[in-house]
């Protein structure tokens, strides 16, 4: 019967053949260090796969394995070459090691060896102490090689890795942020070698993530850049997963065009932005990436994160913003208004509208329209909303609440640029109108990934497939309600005009500078 000290041997053997031979040291150390990895999980049971991760670019910094474990992506390995020391903080931060931690560090769980020495990491946090094998040179080892137990131990745990139960907004962002981040590059990685791939003969039409970038132009952002894009990836995919948690559906086990398909009966947008976004990654680092962020999240138990109502979203994609990318939060202004401020200037809309409108409904009148047009995450809107329950029900009394709310919701409008916070909000207002018992719109929602400042009368005459038609409608769908809507109400907390940054838009063309 095969025991650990026998795969201890074996990988000995091997590792010192391969490494007596010619070739880089780090490469000559992959197949030695995956057979060993996959026999040691065999001889606890289980069917353990190591697929090599690093292709494409030159200087890559991604992890060399993704590994799964019966058949669920569980972690990922990092080789060095023996000697290259492990700890992240003997880095250089010129160096491509520094680098390269910078993202293996947002990993949830992360074997790390440079075949005599290894670690393991989560999340950038050392989990136990280095084991070293009995060898300080694999090409020197004399007889059979051994090894202290702690690194069955360690190795175990590595495969052994579940997500850690997500139950509170904080450990929602500490979990996200990373991965999102990590996605970000992953997609901007991508991007670039599909850049080298054409240059060096490949067939442009067919470069995945170059065709999605094109697309995501056409339908939403024509000036989209290739580092907004992969941002907008990063964030329409890591929300979209949040939403389908939200809506109970598992996204440990289903996979993404399940997702999709099942988010978009309440999530349109986001469901079918998922499916679009995801639908050609499958078996590339990319994919793999998204896989790790299903697993992980799947760890959330929605019911705990929701227990303490409304309040648990109002920061939630600020403190997101702030851990994610704090230079994107400055630049975009994402910053939430006090609901106290909010409350008070709907109240005095409100009034405004009785008093100098000739409205003595306010905000219930059936002929008011209202737009936020930097709706963030849906903080005015979910004020709207609130008011005209409230008044509803302080006149005709309770039952009129949910009656008023499913009118009122109908002329509510709401844009945002970023599909993160989009997301926050139309999760936010959708459980806002379950708890006040009103139905959503037959229609959805009118809130809008678009650009406030688009000329109405502009949008692509690029023709979509039917799917990308779909998404374009939002676009379209917002230059519609600037031109059409008979707008009563304008009220939200748009950036200053000091962090516009030459984005003005229609309002600069129509106004100046």
């Amino acid at each position: 019967m095969t025991t650990f000290a026998d795969l201890v041997a074996e990988y000995g053997a091997t590792a010192k053949s391969k490494l007596s031979g010619p070739g880089e040291r780090e490469a000559l150390l992959s197949a030695p260090v995956a057979t060993f990895v996959e026999r040691v999980g065999a001889l606890a049971g289980h069917l353990v796969v190591a697929h090599n991760e690093v292709m494409e670019l030159d200087g890559t910094v991604r992890p060399d394995f993704g590994v799964r474990v019966n058949g669920v992506l569980t972690g990922h390995i990092e080789l060095k070459a023996p000697g290259v020391s492990l700890d992240p903080s003997t880095y250089r931060k010129t160096s491509h090691n520094f680098r390269q931690w910078q993202r293996l560090k947002e990993l949830p769980n992360l074997l790390h060896t440079n075949g005599t020495e290894w670690r393991l990491w989560r999340f950038g946090e050392l989990v136990d102490n280095p084991v070293h094998i009995h060898s300080d040179d694999l090409r020197k080892t004399r007889g059979s090689l051994t090894a202290p137990s702690r690194l069955e131990l360690i190795i175990n745990s590595f495969l052994a890795w579940s997500p850690s139960p997500i139950v509170s907004v904080g450990k929602l962002v500490e979990t996200l942020a990373p991965l999102a981040r990590m996605l970000r590059e992953e997609v901007l990685e991508a991007l670039r070698a599909e850049k080298a791939a054409v240059k060096s003969g490949a067939d442009k039409d067919l470069q995945p993530f170059t065709g999605m970038a094109k697309d995501w132009r056409a339908m939403l952002f024509p000036q989209a850049k290739n580092d907004e894009f992969a941002d907008g990836f990063a964030q329409t995919v890591v929300f979209a997963l949040v939403l389908a948690v939200s809506e109970g559906i598992d996204i440990g086990s289903a996979d993404l065009h399940q997702i999709a398909q099942r988010l978009e009966s309440h999530h349109t947008l986001m469901g079918r932005a998922l499916n679009l976004l995801t639908a050609h990654i499958k078996d590339t680092p990319t994919g793999t990436a998204v896989e790790m962020i299903s697993r992980t999240l799947s760890g959330a138990i929605w019911e705990r994160i929701s227990g303490s109502g409304d309040d648990i979203y109002l920061h939630l994609y600020e403190h997101f913003l702030g851990v994610y990318d704090p230079e994107r939060r400055r630049g975009s202004g994402s910053y939430y208004t006090p609901v106290e401020v909010v409350d008070a200037m709907v109240r005095l809309t409100d009034e405004a509208l009785k008093l100098y409108f000739n409205r003595p409904q306010g905000l219930r009148n059936p002929n008011v329209a209202i737009v936020d047009p930097a709706m963030g995450t849906g903080t005015y809107p979910l004020s709207v909303l609130r008011q005209v329950a409230t008044s509803a029900a302080q006149q005709y009394g309770p039952a009129a609440a949910s009656e008023a709310v499913a009118s009122a919701v109908e002329r509510l409008y709401g844009l945002e640029l970023q599909s993160g916070p989009f997301s926050v909000a139309e999760l936010r207002i959708t459980s806002a109108l379950r708890d006040l018992g009103a139905e959503l719109p037959e229609t959805g929602l009118n809130l809008f990934v678009a650009d406030t400042l688009e000329d109405p009368e502009s949008g692509s005459r690029t023709q979509l497939s039917y799917t990308l038609q779909l998404i374009a409608q939002q676009r379209r769908r917002a230059n519609a309600m600037k031109r059409d809507v008979n707008v009563q109400v304008v009220i939200g907390n748009p950036p200053y005009r000091e962090r516009a940054g030459g984005d003005g838009g229609l309002a600069r063309k129509w106004y100046g500078s």
